[in-house]
């Protein structure tokens, strides 16, 4: 039997927008309807996106009256978490807490539970989730923008020794030694890099030219040049003229 006729061709499913109320179903192809507290929703039939008339969204999910930690913005029909830590009071119009929760200093408030729950290590403090981590136990470091600790910085960042807080390296950097110094560029088959002092960059600037996985300076006469010979310049530096001898 030839391989074409064993060969089921499978076509994708195409959804058409839904209806608010209804959300995209790729496995079924069709709209299913969303919570009954949904506007609309995503995903799932109970991730809500917005809520119903007089309902407030807080965490996907639609609520008749917000909790202790938030405060309602009726015009976006949201609960929105108070700005300060552990705070379970707070106003509306300047966000100034009225309340804190008598929490202790491992511990973070829970707003669904209500109730003050413990940070999980390596976090030695955190805010809003057990994982969210503020600062960390001995001998991890802590991932500012990711907010975790490890026990060495992740790929493409720098330690800042004074903190013990792990930065993101500059674009382009696969390590570094501060936000200014790239010790090496990203090379891979989808993006390429090339080092030029302690920079990365995706091309040479004037003056320079490419040399495998690097950019050196072209000849003192050359504004672009295709290598460091003075015969190779594409383009001449102030009051100089290029001469082809082709």
């Amino acid at each position: 039997m030839h391989l074409m006729n064993v060969l089921k061709i499978v076509k994708p499913i195409s959804i058409q927008p839904c209806h608010d109320g209804f959300y995209p179903d790729n496995s079924s192809g069709q709209c299913q309807q969303c919570d009954q507290n949904c506007n609309q929703c995503e995903k799932n039939s109970t991730s809500c996106a917005s809520c119903k008339k007089y309902l407030y969204l807080f965490q996907s999910k639609c609520y008749s009256q917000c909790f202790n930690g938030t405060y309602q913005s009726k015009a976006l029909n949201l609960c929105i978490i108070c700005s300060q830590k552990n705070c379970i009071n707070c106003s509306q119009s300047n966000q100034k807490c009225v309340q804190i929760a008598p929490c202790k200093q491992n511990q973070f408030y829970d707003i669904l539970s209500q109730q003050c729950k413990d940070c999980a290590l390596p976090c030695m403090t955190c805010n809003s989730s057990e994982n969210q981590c503020e600062s960390c136990i001995d001998s991890f470091v802590f991932v500012k923008d990711l907010q975790t600790c490890n026990l060495r910085c992740p790929s493409r960042y720098y330690l800042d020794a004074s903190t013990n807080t792990c930065y993101q390296c500059p674009e382009g950097c696969q390590e570094c030694t501060s936000q200014y110094t790239c010790t090496s560029c990203i090379q891979n088959d989808s993006v390429f890099y090339i080092q030029v002092g302690v920079q990365c960059l995706i091309q040479c600037p004037n003056s320079f030219y490419k040399n495998k996985f690097q950019c050196l300076h072209c000849h003192p006469n050359c504004l672009n040049c295709t290598d460091e010979s003075n015969l190779s310049s594409t383009e001449c530096g102030k009051s100089l003229f290029l001469f082809n001898l082709q």
